[in-house]
């Protein structure tokens, strides 16, 4: 099962004192709860016009602490920008910025969320007062790992994740965003998004939930982006290469194992042959021991209720969670 997730607008976070998932008060506290996080970035700008050269001006940072941030809470990006200027303010302009834009944990009632865009940024042009040539290249990466434990059933919605070229006339420009997502089980999730040149090039992928049982799970995420341009007195060039992504887990009640007969075997038809007998007021092949769950199989507290059959069978072939 492959897929992905989002870019957005988030801010650069200075994260404080460690901080679990249950100090915080909403809903989201009785599904899950972060046992450990890091994050580094890393970058570099340089801007060269004609014989001037600015940088490279490095771009780094990392943290070891989880911070459970406010909802809607954006601070200030990280960023590392080289400017070069020759024959005045109508010269040689060229520019090259690595830019991490995050906000870690934020939190509202019921869900939290970690996001991350990262930015390789390359601006040049020349004016006809010189015959000098400009060149600029951004580059950035981050990394992203979190552990956590799903004390219930609940669902993981992974919003989006892209990766973008949006420039013209420029050379050497690349975005990736790769991730997965592992559990008890294995690995439940894992995708690679690229988009190389030719410009305006851009994979994204849309929204998906995973259904999540109890146990303990990591998230590893890899962004980078990096975009390089050079220009004379006849040519402007500007560009931007992006790579982004925004993990939102939105809690409410989430479904049961498909190993409905809890027999170790799934997936496997004969949980639906159970959960249907057992919906009619039959018997379970299981029975006595291990036995069948109950058939609530959505956990919204209706039952008898056919949306719990549609949930099954929805689960059961890689969907969401309904409820």
């Amino acid at each position: 099962m492959e897929r992905s997730w989002k870019s957005g607008t988030p801010g650069w976070v200075v994260v404080g004192a460690c901080a679990g998932l249950g100090v915080a008060s909403g809903a989201w506290a009785q599904y899950a709860s972060v046992t450990s996080f890091s994050r580094t970035a890393s970058g570099s700008a340089t801007a060269v016009a004609g014989a001037n050269t600015n940088g490279p001006i490095p771009l780094a940072s990392s943290s070891n602490s989880w911070s459970a941030l406010p909802f809607g809470t954006q601070i200030a990006p990280a960023v590392a920008t080289a400017t070069d200027a020759v024959c005045g303010p109508n010269g040689v302009l060229s520019q090259g910025t690595a830019r991490v834009d995050q906000f870690v944990g934020i939190t509202n009632a019921d869900h939290f969320e970690i996001a991350s865009t990262v930015y390789g940024i390359a601006n040049v042009s020349a004016h006809p007062c010189t015959t000098l040539a400009g060149t600029g290249n951004g580059q950035t990466s981050c990394t992203w790992n979190l552990a956590f434990n799903v004390l219930a059933p609940t669902t993981l919605t992974l919003s989006r994740a892209n990766a973008a070229v949006a420039a013209g006339n420029t050379t050497n420009a690349l975005a990736t965003t790769s991730y997965t997502i592992s559990g008890p089980s294995g690995v439940v999730v894992t995708d690679t998004l690229t988009a190389p040149l030719p410009t305006g090039s851009q994979n994204v992928q849309g929204p998906i939930s995973l259904a999540l049982q109890p146990g303990s799970y990591t998230v590893a995420v890899s962004a980078s982006a990096s975009m390089s341009g050079s220009g004379t007195a006849t040519t402007a060039i500007g560009g931007t290469a992006y790579a982004g992504f925004d993990l939102t887990f939105a809690f409410g009640p989430g479904c049961d194992s498909i190993d409905f007969n809890n027999d170790t075997l799934f997936p496997d038809t004969s949980d639906i042959d159970d959960f249907l007998s057992v919906f009619s007021g039959g018997p379970c092949s299981t029975d006595p021991i291990p036995g069948c769950n109950d058939i609530d199989f959505n956990n919204d507290t209706l039952f008898p209720d056919t949306l719990d059959i549609d949930s099954l069978l929805s689960v059961f072939s890689g969907g969401p969670c309904l409820t």
